[in-house]
């Protein structure tokens, strides 16, 4: 039948809102693994990074800051440096599932930035302006390092919360100045901006994610779908032929290889006319079936000839079909 809201013969269709609805939880799966994956593959570089801006922080704030703070402040971010690469690598040699990752390494990730941010809080405004404007500028490199390797929006979102918020009170605590003023100024328009780059990053990370899975899985159900119109037409008691737009046989059911005695790879390739058409039709009246090539649904009682000669009667239907490679024959 030529209505497309009717059904399918094989299995019923879904609806649009079904079939979307399973799309989305598919491709909200797929980017759950992508960002889990994400965070677990730059572990030993981001562990690393961090260790050396500790001890960057050790070199800038000696001389200014208390000298046990500053120790303390650096053995905490070195303790939970090494915390970090723990969690992370045991998650990535493990079986756990994406969701599961991502919600561990979003609390690591909170213990990570509230050592950094607590400890900025209590030693920054021991320190010169100066040593102050190197650990704005420490700061900025953390937030920059986590719009790359924290894929996760709510590890992100929490990491850098904890590293802002702490940062601005050391600042303020440190001075209220017109210098004090510029430094929150600059500090609040650069992380609006990465909060914004890492939007657009995380955005066109799921777009692509959704166009790869929507075509995967649309490619899926046409294979599935073709599956079961084979299964249905080889387990067919009557003779089907599919037919290119050329006349040349593209396919053929064993009901066809056992009433004209042809196998499929007799008959795939060959021009229908000249398997089964008697002589005796060749110069008559255009065939039923190049009726349908035209564009008509056609249906006749013919004679036909097998492969040994004999003629034999049948009652013949052909239809057009639309496939993607162009028009064809049933």
């Amino acid at each position: 039948h030529g209505d497309r809201s009717r059904s399918s013969l094989v299995r019923p269709q879904e609806d649009g809102a079904d079939r979307e609805a399973k799309l989305n939880a598919h491709v909200d799966a797929k980017v759950g693994e992508v960002l889990a994956a994400k965070i677990l593959s730059d572990g030993a570089t981001s562990e690393l990074v961090l260790l050396l801006l500790a001890l960057l922080v050790g070199v800038v704030g000696w001389g200014s800051a208390s000298p046990l703070l500053l120790a303390a402040w650096l053995v905490a971010l070195v303790w939970v440096t090494v915390f970090l690469g723990v969690i992370r690598n045991r998650l990535a040699n493990s079986t756990h599932s994406p969701d599961r990752v991502r919600r561990v390494m979003r609390y690591a990730m909170l213990v990570c930035g509230l050592t950094w941010g607590l400890g900025a809080v209590i030693v920054a405004p021991q320190m010169a302006f100066p040593e102050l404007a190197l650990v704005i500028v420490i700061f900025s490199g953390l937030i920059a390092g986590a719009t790359v390797t924290l894929a996760d929006p709510a590890t992100f979102y929490m990491f850098t919360s904890t590293l802002v918020f702490p940062l601005i009170a050391g600042i303020f605590l440190h001075g209220q100045s017109e210098q004090h003023l510029v430094a929150l100024v600059v500090v609040a328009l650069y992380v609006t901006a990465m909060v914004a780059l890492f939007q657009k990053s995380h955005t066109s990370i799921v777009a692509n994610i959704r166009a790869t899975e929507t075509l995967e899985y649309t490619d899926a159900e046409v294979v599935r779908e073709r599956g079961f119109l084979d299964a249905l037409l080889s387990s067919a008691p009557n003779a089907i032929v599919t037919v290119d737009p050329r006349g040349f046989v593209s396919g053929v059911n064993p009901g066809f290889e056992r009433l004209f005695g042809y196998s499929q790879d007799e008959a795939v390739g060959k021009p229908l006319s000249d398997l089964i058409l008697p002589k005796s039709d060749f110069d008559g009246a255009q065939p039923p079936e190049e009726q349908a090539r035209d564009g008509e649904a056609v249906a006749a009682e013919v004679e036909r000839q097998r492969k040994d000669g004999k003629l034999v009667s049948v009652r013949l239907a052909a239809v057009p079909v639309q496939e993607d490679d162009g028009d064809g024959t049933i």
